[in-house]
């Protein structure tokens, strides 16, 4: 396909592709205008290459199910490259293997990914910039960290496992809910000042399970599990006990107790 369509609801959508997406050197493909578009296929990446490169605000795309594989020597799976890109969705599909990250995002602000696997890539599996969703996601088994995401952004049901690093980091004033983070080489969750935290589960990590770097954070109704580094820092689950109780609480972290100790 190479051409606008309409889908079953009268929306106009852009098969990606030579013609309507054509590359440069430095990506195979490119999205410059706004619009929604899709991936018909399963695409391989190029050395040297991104995958796909998104430098426009007001785009969707999504990957219909299909997979974005990268080669040795790849760059970013998907990259947004427009320096104030806004209003990006990105959704529905696999990235791995890529030789830089699965999703990269920075630059993107007030954007959106979800239902994306990102797997086995040489750098992070999701990078998003600020205020930013982050929802029904995975990331594992990427060298660097698995998701990342930052100021005031939102990760949502999203599973972060056997990442090089951390399994979810945030910047200031954001919010992790119904997330998972297990056997990542770093700390579970990482966040730093004034983020909520709820109904999130961190095991097996060799760092933290959860980890607060600066002060106004709210830890409430969380697992906390099996987590290597027993150290003290102003973390929770600080005795490493397998959950978070008044031992646990530093002058950066508020552990809402219920039940039996377990938040």
């Amino acid at each position: 396909m190479s051409e606008s369509r309409l889908d079953r609801r009268g929306r106009l959508w852009t098969a990606i592709g030579p013609l309507t997406t054509p590359g440069h050197a430095g990506a195979c493909f490119r999205i410059s205008r706004p619009g929604a578009y899709r991936l018909a296929c399963d695409l391989a990446g190029i050395a040297g290459k991104v995958g796909i490169e998104i430098a426009s605000s007001h785009v969707t795309l999504d990957l219909t199910g299909h997979t974005l594989v990268g080669v040795p020597g790849s760059l970013d799976g998907i990259r947004i490259t427009a320096p104030t890109a806004a209003h990006v969705v990105i959704r529905g599909g696999v990235v791995r293997c890529w030789g830089g990250d699965g999703v990269e995002a920075i630059l993107l602000a007030c954007g959106r990914v979800e239902g994306i696997f990102a797997s086995q890539n040489a750098g992070c599996g999701i990078n998003v910039g600020q205020a930013c969703t982050v929802a029904e996601c995975s990331a594992s088994s990427n060298d660097a960290g698995g998701i990342s995401v930052g100021a005031g952004s939102r990760v949502e049901r999203c599973v972060a496992r056997e990442n090089g690093d951390y399994g979810i980091s945030a910047e200031d004033h954001c919010a992790i809910e119904s997330c998972a983070a297990t056997a990542n080489a770093g700390r579970g969750i990482r966040v730093r000042e004034g983020t909520l935290v709820v109904h999130c589960t961190a095991s097996g990590n060799r760092g933290r399970g959860i980890c607060a770097d600066r002060d106004g954070n709210l830890l409430v109704h969380n697992a906390v599990h099996g987590n290597e580094d027993a150290s003290p820092c102003l973390c929770a689950d600080m005795n490493n006990d397998g959950s978070m109780d008044a031992g646990d609480v530093g002058p950066f972290v508020t552990v809402l107790l219920t039940g039996t100790g377990c938040p």
